[in-house]
């Protein structure tokens, strides 16, 4: 019984630590531009790492994953009022894929596709 309790433990902190989102405003997060490339960094100067919610003074924020201080995957930016406003993919930091916005009744306004080369 106590190595199922003890397993089932393990389990869920290592369930909650990789799903773990961190949440920032915007002035906890910096951006630095190097030729095309953006990297973001903390307060602390670390590059950010992981799935991050970062928000502006309005209360607007967006859901976005970092790797190495790019952008990677799919940022969702959403209002104060946490209506989806769009969804933006991103590959190693420069945007990729489909881009999508939204009406404030959630419907479809506008997609694009947007592929970028190496």
């Amino acid at each position: 019984m106590k190595t199922k309790n003890i397993l089932l433990a393990v389990i869920l902190l290592i369930n909650s630590s990789l799903f773990a989102q961190n949440v920032v405003t915007k002035n906890e997060v910096t951006s630095q531009k190097i030729g095309k490339e953006t990297l973001y960094k903390n307060k602390d100067g670390k590059k950010l790492e992981g799935y991050y919610k970062i928000s502006d003074r309005r209360g607007n924020f967006i859901d976005v994953h970092f790797k190495k201080g790019k952008k990677v995957g799919k940022q969702i930016d959403y209002d104060y009022k946490e209506r989806k406003l769009s969804e933006k993919f991103f590959k190693n930091g420069k945007l990729h894929g489909n881009y999508v916005r939204y009406y404030q009744n959630g419907k479809n306004k506008l997609t694009r596709r947007i592929y970028r080369r190496k």
